[in-house]
């Protein structure tokens, strides 16, 4: 709504829906073309987007590559407990966040 304090929120995921008010991306390329498109604030990945190349992993490596990154530190909602550590990984080696 008008007074939330967070704007632009990317959501991505093939399957589960987007909490209310956020951007819901179904597929890694939909994600990267939001993150082109406008400053987002925050974002949450999932990892298995049902293609066999296009993942949350392809992502964020596309994010290192074009550094376009949320203002603030993405999170990863994936159930690939694996894949999602892979993605934690590279969110905190090559992001733009300060470690607190």
């Amino acid at each position: 709504g008008e007074n939330s304090t967070m704007k632009n929120l990317l959501w991505l995921d093939d399957v589960r829906e987007a909490p209310p008010g956020w951007i819901w991306a179904k597929t890694a390329k939909e994600a990267a073309s939001v993150l082109l498109s406008m400053d987002v604030e925050y974002a949450s990945f999932d990892h298995d987007l049902g293609h066999p190349k296009y993942d949350g992993t392809w992502l964020l490596k596309w994010m290192i590559k074009k550094n376009r990154w949320p203002k603030c530190k993405p999170g990863v909602h994936s159930a690939n407990l694996y894949a999602a550590q892979r993605m934690l990984d590279l969110i905190r080696q090559f992001g733009p966040y300060v470690e607190r």
